[in-house]
């Protein structure tokens, strides 16, 4: 998996790039839990995608319905890279397509790195 993951090319880098940081005391549900439930919705997100694509793209509902589902999954993406510390990764302009191309193998993969390789303390 983690020669799979190298392959990946600069879907992984420097994970604190020239983001905002700020040192922060909070109480609530772990972030550990927080960052399951925002790849959970990645997951949902990047399978309905592939479904849209796999239909009949003649109708112009199913465009508008991939038209919903790419700003919702650069939006969650953005958010599971910020807590796993890891939000340089969100820069190249291309990056939202590269992942919803990805099979279901290859994205989980990358989901995989992004846990291992970041942190949510």
């Amino acid at each position: 998996m983690i020669d799979d993951l190298e392959s990946l090319g600069d879907l992984f880098s420097d994970p604190n790039g020239p983001a905002y940081q700020k040192t922060e005391t909070r109480t609530g549900p772990p972030l550990e839990y927080v960052g399951e439930k925002l790849r959970s919705c990645l997951c949902d997100l990047h399978g309905l995608n592939r479904h849209v694509e796999l239909l009949d793209r003649q109708s112009v509902q199913l465009d508008e319905i991939r038209d919903d589902v790419t700003p919702a999954f650069y939006h969650a993406a953005v958010a599971f890279l910020a807590l796993h510390n890891m939000l340089a990764l969100a820069d190249p302009p291309s990056f939202i397509e590269r992942l919803l191309a990805m099979s279901r193998e290859e994205f989980d993969d990358w989901l995989d790195g992004i846990q291992l390789g970041g942190s949510v303390t």
